[in-house]
């Protein structure tokens, strides 16, 4: 559950909601203890919730939340137009494959063409050092005679 999720809730939500996570904290604690539940990682974002919401909690107790709450409503509203935005783009490209496997003959235009192998070249530093090589072996046959 998001942050600004919590902060828009009422306070009655608030606490019954932290109370069910407390107790569902203290099952799966059991449940590990008992080795009836492996999945020790749980109980780290058991915790990890329940410390969101009694935060919430203490900012309401503080009133130190108003400006959050406002910043809340907004980052909702933005999360839901991005879901939107991504529902269309995804609409959009359900259509585009649609249309390619309709049409066979633009698919088969947009197939890659096979390319080609570009040619093995030795780089300069190789040749260079070849010819190093062909002069060092004519001075030493030149010495041998």
């Amino acid at each position: 559950m998001k942050i600004y999720e919590i902060r828009l809730m009422s306070n009655e939500e608030l606490l019954t909601k932290l109370a069910d996570n407390r107790q569902e904290y203290m099952n799966i604690r059991f449940q590990v203890t008992t080795g009836q539940q492996t999945d020790t990682s749980r109980l780290s974002a058991m915790r990890k919730t329940i410390a969101q919401f009694e935060t919430i909690v203490r900012e309401r107790q503080l009133n130190l939340n108003q400006g959050l709450e406002d910043k809340a409503k907004a980052m909702k509203s933005r999360a839901a137009s991005k879901a939107a935005r991504a529902e269309k783009k995804t609409e959009k490209e359900t259509v585009k494959t649609e249309n390619e496997v309709s049409d066979p003959v633009a698919v088969a235009e947009k197939e890659p063409k096979p390319t080609k192998a570009p040619k093995k070249t030795t780089p300069k530093s190789a040749k260079a050092e070849s010819k190093v090589k062909e002069t060092k072996s004519k001075k030493t046959k030149e010495g041998d005679k």
